[in-house]
């Protein structure tokens, strides 16, 4: 930094901006930028399985069926009766299973 005398006799300081002072506000501005790419427009419906008794049933078949599109999904759950549908388009869905679509 220089100091130089103003018109009017005030001293003030003049500044050079270096290589370090554009870089590190466009580094920050980078950096946080990324977290809106982690946005997505789709969703997940998870939940168990289970019979009456309230007991879990695991290898079954869960299908939703999406009303917008006609469309159905299917999935399996797990070893303790989860299910995930990853990746869903917003929208109305409904249980899709055969027993509950007659």
């Amino acid at each position: 930094m220089r100091t130089k005398l103003g018109h009017d006799g005030v001293e003030f300081q003049k500044r050079r901006f270096g290589l370090l002072d554009l870089l590190l506000p466009a580094a920050i501005l980078l950096l946080f930028s990324c977290v809106c790419f982690g946005q997505s427009t789709f969703g997940t419906i998870r939940g168990t399985v289970q019979d009456g008794s309230g007991s879990v049933l695991p290898d079954t078949t869960v299908v939703v069926h999406s009303t917008a599109e006609n469309t159905d999904c299917n999935s399996s759950t797990d070893a303790v009766g989860e299910f995930n549908f990853e990746n869903v388009k917003p929208g109305a869905y409904r249980d899709g299973s055969p027993s509950r679509l007659q």
